[in-house]
């Protein structure tokens, strides 16, 4: 009998799993990716960007062209004249947005959210504790006044 007691506490202890087993196990199996992905999906939001218009403007030197040619009256002779254009300006328009996707880590967001939960608990034990030790220190303080007036009382 004490044979099958044995037996039965080495099954039961045995077939415990703990989390670091059973996420090497969903590891080994390909498994943890999927069951992640489903349990925490990622989240996207859109936010369209606003245009941002950018003008440039830039001045061109003018172009220096020959003129037919011509004869000078005074001396007779033929020349080609040449003359200056005027600089032009050339406006450019560049139009640009930058859309913005939010992916949100909803495992993260998770994690924080129970670290928070357990951070709220500890700091609520604590304020009690902090409640309880401030009564027990007024409550000597008092103590402490009535044994010195009791003892000044019997000085005097």
């Amino acid at each position: 009998m004490r044979h099958l007691y044995i037996v039965l506490a080495l099954l039961l202890l045995s077939s415990c799993m703990s989390t670091e087993k059973a996420t090497g196990y969903l590891k080994k199996k390909g498994a943890l990716a999927g069951l992640c992905a489903e349990e925490y999906p990622v989240r996207e939001s859109y936010k369209p960007g606003k245009p941002v218009i950018v003008r440039d403007t830039v001045e061109k030197e003018g172009k220096v062209m020959e003129c037919p040619e011509t004869i000078d009256k005074a001396t007779g002779k033929a020349y080609r004249p040449k003359v200056q254009c005027p600089p032009q300006k050339v406006v450019r328009e560049t139009v640009s947005r930058t859309d913005i996707i939010y992916q949100e880590n909803t495992a993260l967001v998770k994690a924080q959210a129970q670290e928070l939960q357990g951070l709220k608990e500890k700091l609520r034990i604590a304020e009690e504790q902090a409640a309880g030790r401030l009564i027990w220190v007024l409550v000597l303080t008092g103590l402490l006044v009535l044994v010195l007036l009791r003892w000044y009382k019997h000085l005097a």
